[in-house]
Protein backbone atom coordinates (compact mmCIF):
# COMPACT_ATOMS: atom_id res chain seq x y z
CA UNK A 1 0.00 0.00 0.00
CA UNK A 2 1.34 3.39 -1.00
CA UNK A 3 0.99 6.59 0.95
CA UNK A 4 -1.05 8.86 -1.33
CA UNK A 5 0.41 12.12 -2.53
CA UNK A 6 3.54 13.84 -1.30
CA UNK A 7 4.55 17.41 -2.01
CA UNK A 8 8.31 17.26 -1.84
CA UNK A 9 10.83 19.86 -0.78
CA UNK A 10 14.14 20.47 -2.56
CA UNK A 11 16.42 18.86 0.02
CA UNK A 12 15.09 15.29 -0.15
CA UNK A 13 14.79 15.42 -3.93
CA UNK A 14 18.37 16.62 -4.33
CA UNK A 15 19.66 14.02 -1.88
CA UNK A 16 17.84 11.16 -3.62
CA UNK A 17 18.99 12.40 -7.04
CA UNK A 18 22.62 12.54 -5.91
CA UNK A 19 22.54 8.88 -4.89
CA UNK A 20 20.41 7.97 -7.96
CA UNK A 21 17.44 6.79 -5.88
CA UNK A 22 14.56 9.03 -7.00
CA UNK A 23 12.66 5.86 -7.86
CA UNK A 24 12.13 5.31 -4.13
CA UNK A 25 9.54 8.09 -4.25
CA UNK A 26 7.32 6.20 -6.69
CA UNK A 27 7.64 3.05 -4.59
CA UNK A 28 6.41 4.85 -1.47
CA UNK A 29 3.92 7.37 -2.86
CA UNK A 30 1.14 7.22 -5.43
CA UNK A 31 2.03 10.68 -6.70
CA UNK A 32 4.94 13.06 -6.13
CA UNK A 33 4.41 16.77 -6.64
CA UNK A 34 6.76 19.69 -6.31
CA UNK A 35 5.99 23.39 -6.28
CA UNK A 36 7.27 25.60 -9.10
CA UNK A 37 9.57 27.39 -6.65
CA UNK A 38 11.11 24.07 -5.60
CA UNK A 39 11.55 23.05 -9.25
CA UNK A 40 13.37 26.30 -9.97
CA UNK A 41 15.54 25.89 -6.87
CA UNK A 42 16.55 22.38 -7.92
CA UNK A 43 17.13 23.04 -11.62
CA UNK A 44 18.43 26.62 -11.70
CA UNK A 45 22.10 25.57 -11.78
CA UNK A 46 22.31 23.11 -14.64
CA UNK A 47 25.97 22.43 -13.88
CA UNK A 48 24.94 20.41 -10.82
CA UNK A 49 25.27 16.67 -11.53
CA UNK A 50 21.83 15.81 -10.13
CA UNK A 51 19.80 18.17 -12.35
CA UNK A 52 19.67 15.76 -15.28
CA UNK A 53 18.34 12.96 -13.05
CA UNK A 54 15.68 15.23 -11.57
CA UNK A 55 14.54 16.40 -15.00
CA UNK A 56 14.36 12.81 -16.26
CA UNK A 57 12.38 11.61 -13.26
CA UNK A 58 9.80 14.40 -13.24
CA UNK A 59 9.32 14.72 -17.02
Amino acid sequence: MKNGIVIADAGPIISLAIVDKLDILSKIFDEVKIANAVWKEITIDESKPFVERVRAYFN
